[in-house]
C-alpha cells in the first residue's frame, strides 16, 4: 500500500488550524449539518430591513436552532457569530448565554440587563474617544464626557425598573420609607413594574442603537444580537425563558437567536406549567415520562390512556389527561408564540454522505485517513486524482459532531505522532509498539463515541475483538461479528489490521463473516427481507437475478475494500436497483451496461493488479458458481457485437414480443437479432435475401404488407426533410411495428430449420473448439462436450431444438468451475453461436423482409438511441482481453502447481466430484 507522505508543514498547520474536541465556527461546512444557514442570514437581513425607527407595533426577531443533543447547535452559534463580526460597526452581539450555568439566583432577564450595561460601557468608552462629538451634542460639555449622559441615564433607569420586578427589592422598598407621601411615591412604581421595564428597555435599546450608527456612520440599521444556547437543559428556567423572551424581543432591533432540543423544550414547558397548576404530582408519578399520549384517542375517549395508572379511576385519570393534554397544547402554543414556525431551523445529523467532509479548515476527515491509512485504503479511492469516499465504510462513525470530533481529533493525533523524526528513526518491531496503544485507544474512541456502536461495545470486545498486550497476541473472531452493525466492526477490524501487523484472526470466518454482511448490502433494502428467497431463484436460471449473481461473486470472492468500492460504484446506479429479475425486465440493457462499466471501473481503481486472475483462481478452488455467474456475465457482454447491439436496439419494439417465460424464447430473440442484422446488412449492399431481392428495380410482385411499406417511406422522407412527425403518424407507425412482432412471433412456434451463418470466423472458432486439447483417453468434460455437439452438426443445418442443444452444452461446459480443459474455446464458440446463427429466411412470408428492412431504416433515422457507442466497444475489447489474459495466466498458474506435486490437470478434474456448474 502506498504511502501518503503530507507536504503541509506541521508546525504552520498546528498554528493556522489548531484541531480541539469543543465547538467551533464551521464555516463553509455549516451547511453539512444546517442545510437553511443562509436562510437563517436571509432572515436576519429581512429583519434589519423591517427595523425602522418609525416602525409601529411590535415585532418578534426570534430565530430557533434545534437538534438534538450534539448535533452542532453551538457550533452553528460560533458560525452564525463569526459571519455577523464582519460587520461589527452595524451587529452588537451580546456574549452566549447559557442557562445551564446559572445558579438558582441568576435570572436570565438579569443576566440580559448585566450585558447591556457592558455594551453601554463599551460604547460610552468608544464616544470618549471618538473624533466627531458633534455627532453627540448631549454628551459632552466643553469636550468633555458628562457623568449624565443619555446613554448612562436610560441604563441606571433600566436597572432601577428591573429591580422593582424582583420580589426581594420590592419587599425592600415597601418597609423602607419616612412618611406616608414617600411611602405612596414609592409603591406607586410597583404597580405596573414590568410595564416600565419595557418601556426603559426599549429606551436604551434605541440609544444604542443610535449611538453604534453615529460611531460608524452608518446608514444601515444596527442590530443587537442576543445568543442562548441549550435553552432546554434547565427545566427550571424555561418558564422564565419564555416570559423573559416576550419582555424584550418584540424590539424591531433586538435578534434572538435560540438553539435547544424542540421536544425536550415542550415537555420541560409542560411540566412549569403543570408546576404551576399544582400537578407536581403527575409528574412525579411518572418521573422521565414524556407523556407521549395520543391526542386523537383521548379525544374520542378520555378512558383510553397511555399513561398507566394504577391508583385511580379510570373516570378520574381521564380528568387528569384532559389537563395535561391541554397543557401540552398550550406549551406547543407558547412555543409558537416565542419562535415562530416561519424562523425555526432544524439540525440535520452528518451522514455518510457528508461525514467525509468533516473537517478542520481544509482537512478533511478523508485526507486524515488516507495519511494514516495510505492510498487505497477502505474508506477512499481516487479517480483522475480526486478522492472520493467509499461511503459505507463511513458507518462507523457517529452522526454527529460531538462524536466525530473526537475521532477526528485522535487520528489527527496519529498522523502528527507518525510525522515526528523520532518516530520514523524507530526501527518497524519500535514503531508497532509505539504504535500498539495509540491504535488501541483510536478503535475505543470510534466505539463509544458512536451512540449506536456503544451499545454492543461490551460484546465485541469480549466475543470479536480480544486485545492481547501487543499485535501478535491479539486475535479476531470473526465468527461473532454479524447483525445491524455487522459492517462497522469488519470496517474497523480491518483498520485495525492495516494499523498493527500480526493481528491473528481465522481467513476462513473472515469470509464468512464478510459474506453473511455483504449479502445483505448488495441487495434494495426492501428486497432484504426476501433475500433468502432470491438466493433460491439464482439457482433456477440463468437469467433470474443475472447482475445480483454476477455482483455477488465478487463481492464474496474479494477482499472487503473491494467489495465495499464495488458497491459504491453500483451505488451511483439511476435506477432504484441495479439488478433485475428475469429478462423481461424493461430496463435490462440499461442495467447489463452498468453494470459492466462498474465491474470494469473497479478494476481500473482496484489496488490489486491481478483481482481477475484470483477471482479465476476463487472460481476452481471455491466451486461458487455466483463468481462462474460473473465470468459469464462478463464474457457475454464483451464478446456481443456493436452490430448485434445496434441491432437488438433498433428492433427492440419487434423483440419485446420474445420477453416472455416460455422455454426457448431468449435463444428464439437471439436468432431474430442475427437475422434482422443479416437482412439490414444485404440490403444495404443491394444484394438479395435468399429468393427476394430488395432493390427497387425488382419489387414487382404485390404483398399485403405494400401500403405499410409505402407509408413507412413517407416517414423516413418526411424526417429527411427535416419535417416533424405527428403523433398519429408516430402511433401508426408503432401499430405496424406491434403487428409485425406479433407475426413473427406465431411463425416460430413449432420445430424450425435454423440455417447456420458460414462465414471465416465461425468456421475458424468452430475448428479452435475441436481442434483444443481435450487430456488423454476422451476421459475430459471437454472431450466429451465434443462428441455430442459434433453428432448434431449436418451440413450447416439443424432443427431448432437441435440448435439449442448444442447452445445449452456448450454454454454448460464454458460455465462450469471444475473444468480444466476446453473454457476458453467454450467461450469463444458460444459467441459465436449467439451472434453468427440465424433464422432461415424461408421463414418470411412474401414481403415480410422488405417491411423489416423499412422498419429498421425509419428506426435509425427517427431514434438517436441506436448510435454505436465507440467507447463502451473499446471497454468490452478491453475486458475481453482482460478475460483472456486472466483464465490463461491462472490455468499455467495451476498446472505448474500440479507439476510439483506429480498432478496433470486432468487428474485434478477427474477427481472433482458432480458437474459443476452444468446448466
Amino acid at each position: 500500500m502506498k504511502v501518503i507522505h503530507t507536504v503541509i508543514n506541521r508546525e504552520q498547520e498546528t498554528n493556522e488550524v489548531q484541531v480541539y474536541i469543543g465547538a467551533r465556527a464551521l464555516k463553509d461546512q455549516i451547511g453539512l449539518i444546517l442545510p437553511t444557514y443562509d436562510l437563517l442570514l436571509e432572515h436576519i437581513e429581512q429583519m434589519r430591513s423591517v427595523s425602522l425607527p418609525q416602525r409601529q407595533g411590535e415585532t418578534n426577531n426570534t430565530i430557533g436552532i434545534f437538534g438534538a443533543r450534539g448535533t452542532g447547535k453551538t457550533s452553528a452559534i460560533y458560525t452564525i457569530r463569526e459571519e455577523l463580526a464582519k460587520n461589527e460597526g452595524i451587529n452588537i452581539m451580546l456574549p452566549i448565554i447559557e442557562p445551564d450555568n446559572f445558579g438558582d439566583n441568576t435570572k436570565i432577564l438579569g443576566s440580559i440587563v448585566g450585558l447591556l450595561k457592558d455594551v453601554v460601557e463599551q460604547q460610552l468608552e468608544a464616544i470618549k474617544e471618538c473624533h466627531n462629538q458633534e455627532d453627540f451634542p448631549d454628551y459632552f460639555n466643553n469636550c468633555i464626557l458628562k457623568d449624565r449622559n443619555p446613554l448612562l441615564q436610560k441604563m441606571n433607569e433600566l436597572i432601577e425598573y428591573h429591580l422593582y420586578t424582583e420580589s426581594e427589592y420590592r419587599t425592600l422598598l415597601i418597609h423602607n420609607y419616612d412618611d406616608l407621601a414617600t411611602h405612596i411615591k414609592k409603591s406607586s412604581r410597583l404597580l405596573v413594574p414590568d410595564i416600565h421595564f419595557k418601556q426603559k428597555l426599549g429606551a436604551l435599546i434605541h440609544e444604542i442603537v443610535k449611538g453604534q450608527a453615529s460611531l460608524y456612520s452608518h446608514t444601515d440599521p444596527v442590530m443587537i444580537f442576543i445568543f442562548i444556547d441549550d435553552i432546554d437543559l434547565k427545566t427550571a428556567k424555561c418558564r422564565e425563558l419564555v416570559e423573559s423572551i416576550l419582555q424584550y424581543a418584540n424590539h424591531p432591533n433586538v435578534v434572538t437567536i435560540l438553539s435547544g432540543d424542540y421536544e425536550t423544550l415542550t415537555e420541560s414547558l409542560l411540566q412549569a406549567l403543570l408546576k404551576e397548576e399544582g400537578l407536581q404530582h403527575l409528574i412525579d408519578q411518572h418521573p422521565g415520562s414524556k407523556f407521549e399520549l395520543n391526542v386523537n384517542e383521548m379525544r374520542e375517549s378520555k378512558l383510553e390512556l397511555n399513561v398507566k395508572e394504577t391508583t385511580r379511576t379510570s373516570v378520574q385519570s381521564s380528568k387528569q389527561i384532559s389537563i395535561v393534554e391541554r397543557k401540552r397544547e398550550l406549551s406547543h402554543e407558547y412555543i409558537k408564540k416565542v419562535i415562530p414556525p416561519a424562523r425555526r431551523h432544524q439540525m440535520v445529523n452528518w451522514t455518510i454522505d457528508t461525514i467525509p467532509n468533516f473537517a478542520f479548515g481544509k482537512r478533511t476527515l478523508a485526507t486524515q485517513l488516507e495519511e494514516l491509512l495510505g492510498e487505497g485504503n477502505i474508506f477512499a479511492y481516487r479517480e483522475n486524482d480526486v478522492l472520493n469516499p467509499i461511503r459505507n465504510s463511513y458507518q462507523i462513525f457517529d452522526e454527529r459532531p460531538r462524536g466525530l470530533v473526537n475521532v477526528y481529533y485522535y487520528i489527527h493525533q496519529i498522523n502528527l505522532l507518525k510525522s515526528e523524526d523520532s518516530f520514523n528513526q524507530l526501527t518497524e518491531e519500535d514503531k508497532q509498539k509505539k504504535l500498539f496503544p495509540v491504535v488501541k485507544s483510536l478503535v475505543d474512541t470510534i466505539i463509544t463515541s458512536s451512540t449506536k456502536l456503544a451499545l454492543q461495545q461490551h460484546d465485541f470486545l469480549e466475543k470479536c475483538l480480544r486485545w492481547g498486550s501487543g499485535a501478535e497476541n491479539t486475535y479476531i473472531d470473526y465468527r461473532h461479528i454479524q447483525g445491524e452493525n455487522g459492517l462497522c466492526f469488519l470496517v474497523i477490524c480491518d483498520l485495525l489490521k492495516q494499523q498493527l501487523h500480526g493481528i491473528k484472526f481465522d481467513q476462513e470466518h473472515y469470509y464468512n463473516a464478510k459474506q453473511s454482511v455483504l449479502m445483505m448490502l448488495s441487495v434494495d433494502a426492501d428486497d432484504r427481507t426476501s433475500l433468502d428467497k432470491m438466493i433460491n431463484l439464482t439457482e433456477s436460471s440463468s437469467w433470474t437475478y443475472r447482475l445480483y449473481k454476477a455482483v455477488t461473486g465478487i463481492v464474496r470472492n474479494t477482499d472487503l475494500r473491494t467489495s465495499l468500492l464495488l458497491l459504491e460504484l453500483l451505488s451511483k446506479s439511476e435506477f432504484k436497483t441495479y439488478y433485475y429479475e428475469s429478462y423481461l425486465d424493461e430496463e435490462r440493457d440499461a442495467k447489463d451496461r452498468f453494470v459492466f462499466v462498474s465491474i470494469n471501473k473497479l478494476l481500473q481503481l482496484s489496488t490489486h493488479s491481478e483481482l481477475l486472475k484470483e477471482l479465476v483462481h476463487r472460481s476452481h478452488d471455491n466451486q461458487d458458481k455466483m463468481l462462474s455467474e460473473t465470468f459469464a456475465f462478463l464474457r457475454d457482454i464483451s464478446t456481443t457485437t456493436s452490430e448485434y447491439s445496434s441491432t437488438e436496439r433498433i428492433f427492440l419494439r419487434i423483440l419485446k414480443r420474445f420477453d416472455k417465460t416460455e422455454s426457448n424464447d431468449n435463444e428464439k430473440r437471439q436468432l431474430f437479432v442475427n437475422t434482422f442484422a443479416y437482412i439490414m446488412k444485404q440490403a444495404e449492399k443491394n444484394e438479395p435475401i435468399g429468393k427476394v431481392d430488395l432493390r427497387e428495380a425488382y419489387i414487382e410482385t404485390r404483398t399485403k404488407y405494400d401500403r405499410q411499406i409505402h407509408f413507412i417511406k413517407g416517414l423516413i422522407s418526411d424526417i429527411l426533410e427535416g419535417k416533424a412527425l405527428d403523433e398519429r403518424a408516430i402511433r401508426n407507425m408503432n401499430k405496424i411495428i406491434d403487428a409485425l412482432g406479433g407475426a413473427l412471433y406465431r411463425q416460430t412456434t413449432g420445430n424450425l430449420n435454423v440455417k447456420l451463418q458460414i462465414s471465416k470466423r465461425f468456421i475458424s472458432v468452430w475448428n479452435e473448439f475441436h481442434a483444443g486439447y481435450d487430456g488423454q483417453d476422451n476421459n475430459s468434460r471437454y472431450a466429451q462436450t465434443k462428441i455430442a455437439v459434433k453428432k448434431l452438426w449436418e451440413n450447416g443445418m439443424v432443427e431448432f431444438y437441435q440448435y439449442i442443444d448444442i447452445y445449452k452444452k456448450i454454454r454448460a461446459l464454458a460455465n462450469n468451475n471444475k473444468v480444466r480443459f476446453g473454457r476458453q474455446e467454450a467461450n469463444k464458440l458460444l459467441a459465436a453461436l449467439k451472434q453468427e446463427v440465424r433464422f432461415n429466411t424461408d421463414l418470411f412470408e412474401q414481403g415480410q423482409s422488405q417491411l423489416l428492412y423499412q422498419v429498421g431504416t425509419y428506426i435509425q433515422y427517427a431514434s438517436s438511441e441506436v448510435k454505436e457507442d465507440a467507447d463502451f466497444e473499446r471497454m468490452k475489447e478491453i475486458m475481453k482481453q482482460r478475460l483472456d489474459i486472466a483464465y490463461e495466466e491462472a490455468k499455467k498458474e495451476l498446472e505448474h502447481d500440479l507439476e510439483q506435486i506429480g498432478l496433470t490437470l486432468q487428474d485434478e478434474e477427474l477427481n472433482e466430484p458432480g458437474d459443476g456448474n452444468d446448466r
